[in-house]
Parts: structure tokens; sequence; C-alpha cells
């Protein structure tokens, strides 16, 4: 039999390249923020505003309501038209227990 020769690679040691250092920083954490914006219909000075509009509306009803207790024929006609919606709240009403 014949003698199979292998074939050899020589091994070549790569030379050393000389590298500087270099000092590796570690990253900066970034903390991402969320942008605050305010919910405009719970804000507090939303609620505050919200407030104050209120009482104000308030006291314009209260002045209103006196200046109608003290006009005889304001009061007659708006007691007359309070009757008139009581009636027909009522037969709203009565009409929706027959069903």
């Amino acid at each position: 039999m014949a003698a199979i020769k292998k074939e050899t690679k020589k091994v070549i040691p790569k030379k050393k390249v000389p590298v500087k250092s270099k000092t590796i920083k570690p990253a900066k954490k970034t903390v991402s923020k969320k942008a605050s914006i305010p919910n405009p219909v719970t804000s507090k000075s939303r609620i505050k505003e919200e407030k104050r509009w209120m009482t104000e509306n308030d006291v314009r009803t209260l002045l209103q309501a006196e200046e109608i207790k003290l006009d005889k024929a304001r009061l007659d006609a708006a007691r007359v038209l309070a009757q008139e919606q009581v009636k027909a709240a009522q037969k709203i009403v009565s009409n929706k227990l027959k069903e």
C-alpha cells in the first residue's frame, strides 16, 4: 500500500500589534421622562376655576330669585309655568307606569 502523505500547513504566528489601551466609560443612564401634560379636565387650576365659576353662578341665581320674589307679576307667571311643567311630568310618569 502506498503511504498517503498528509499535507501539513505551516502555521505562521501573527505579529502582535501594540494597541493603545482605552478606558471604556460606562454608558450614561438615560431616564426617559414622560411629557407631563396636565389633563385640562382634572388639573388643580381647572378644578379651582370651575368651583369659582359655580360659586359666581350660584350668587347670580340667588340674586335673580330674590328679584323674582319681589316682583309679584313675575312670581305669579313663574308659578303658573311651574304648575304646567309639573302636570307634564306627571303625565310622563303615569304613562311610564302603565307600560
